[in-house]
């Protein structure tokens, strides 16, 4: 029966139909920093790739109406549970026009950085809705769409050309997390289907085993700088290229020229984005002192590994929970029991779902990446959002790592099938069936916050 089931299109099916409904019963802006997501992209759209400074204050001009919509559509709701959402609200705010001559200055210093790269698809429908004058709710619920479509569409492109474990893979794209984001019009959606899609590349010309040729350098090349001008810490994926054995190219030179070449197309694209930005002062809240906490972690080490580790402990459950299944301003999440039965059957798949090349070489490489990777979205959290010394690092979130999760659950594969007998007796598409089951009880979790 499993044999039967494409899954790449099965993926696109329940992707579309959750995705859409998830856009539409999501209040607006009611995901992590959708209202600042929404408005970078529109700066762009219009014309200003870069942002402007006033001051100290970093942001740009952006037209009235934007604000009386996201101030008046549900004011109050951000973390508060007693408020719900007024359709008839929404639907009046539908009504209210754009006026683009209507401009006022808005700070958003933490997106201000953010290349155009992390917002291609809402730019797209952006720049046709701002011609076309639509109004603002109009404008941000087709960003939303055009986010999800670009979303599915990469994705689905993954899972067309991943040559192993591609029941596993399914279940990660269909995080319940994953799928939110790519609701709204978050640019980590993006973010998240470029990095998979790029592995799912790597593992495809693995499994070619054929000489590696300039044409697919230049695409890795070119899909890892974009990932890198999205996010900067994305940088440690740069050893996800160090899975290609040397067979596959002609000689040593050319081995470590063409990776020399992906590495330094990828630095130099975001050195190139930074020195456009030059103008713009780095952004920090009032109780926070960058500089001086890069000085601290430089001189004290060990002690950042510790936090680290400590903040691992710490907010293990909620780092679990809002990797699988959290929704609104990361405050909604699935009910504990749908979580830790996705886990398990990530698990399950990963064992069962042999992948000839997962050796040791590769599943060490696979570790560095998750530690580096890791320790960076926390050093770069522990930098802009803590006090110094702080011995916990506060704002790490688990959708920041969905990126390594295909890694992190191939470590747990194996070159040739075990539980063969298992996997034969249970050869079911049990993880189809789950992860309709899951984003239901997401959808039911989403109106209960929401509406009822």
């Amino acid at each position: 029966m499993n044999l039967s089931i494409n899954i790449p299109k099965a993926f696109m099916i329940i992707a579309a139909f959750f995705g859409i409904l998830w856009l539409i019963i999501t209040p607006p802006f009611q995901s992590p920093d959708e209202d600042e997501h929404f408005i970078r992209a529109y700066q762009i759209a219009q014309g200003d790739i870069l942002a402007q400074r006033c001051g100290d204050r970093i942001g740009g001009e952006i037209p009235r109406s934007i604000f009386t919509v996201r101030n008046g559509v549900n004011p109050g709701m951000k973390f508060n549970h007693e408020i719900k959402q007024s359709i008839s609200v929404v639907i009046r705010h539908l009504r209210e026009p754009l006026k683009p001559e209507e401009k006022i200055f808005y700070d958003f210093p933490f997106c201000s950085y953010y290349s155009p790269i992390g917002y291609i698809p809402q730019i797209i429908i952006l720049v046709f809705g701002k011609f076309f004058q639509l109004p603002p709710l109009i404008l941000m619920y087709l960003g939303r769409m055009f986010n999800l479509i670009f979303w599915i569409a990469i994705i689905y492109h993954g899972l067309v050309i991943l040559p192993h474990s591609r029941r596993l893979f399914f279940l990660i794209a269909l995080l319940p997390t994953n799928l939110y984001l790519a609701s709204t019009v978050n640019m980590d959606a993006t973010l998240n289907a470029l990095t998979f899609s790029l592995l799912c590349y790597v593992f495809y010309l693995l499994d070619q085993g054929q000489k590696i040729k300039l044409k697919q350098i230049i695409m890795l090349a070119t899909m890892f700088s974009m990932i890198v001008l999205i996010k900067p810490n994305s940088i440690t994926f740069f050893l996800i290229f160090l899975f290609f054995p040397q067979n596959l190219f002609s000689d040593r030179k050319q081995h470590l020229l063409y990776l020399s070449f992906i590495c330094v197309t990828a630095i130099a694209s975001w050195g190139w984005w930074m020195v456009l930005n030059h103008h713009l002062p780095t952004p920090k809240l009032y109780w926070t002192a960058p500089q001086e906490q890069v000085k601290f972690v430089i001189s004290n080490p060990l002690y950042f590994l510790w936090t680290s580790l400590h903040t691992l402990w710490v907010f293990k459950s909620f780092l679990i929970k809002s990797h699988i299944g959290a929704f609104g301003w990361c405050e909604v999440f699935l009910p504990n029991f749908t979580v830790f039965l996705y886990l398990g059957l990530l698990l399950y798949y990963a064992l069962v779902e042999n992948h000839p090349r997962m050796n040791s070489y590769v599943k060490i490489i696979s570790l560095l990446v998750i530690i580096s990777n890791y320790l960076l979205v926390g050093f770069l959290l522990y930098v802009s959002w803590n006090t110094v010394g702080e011995n916990l690092i506060r704002g790490l979130q688990g959708r920041y790592y969905i990126q390594v999760a295909p890694l992190v659950w191939l470590l747990f594969s194996n070159q040739q099938p075990i539980f063969r007998n298992i996997d034969q007796r249970l050869n079911r598409p049990y993880y189809l069936y789950f992860s309709l089951l899951t984003l239901l009880i997401a959808t039911i979790v989403l109106l209960q916050r929401y509406y009822f």
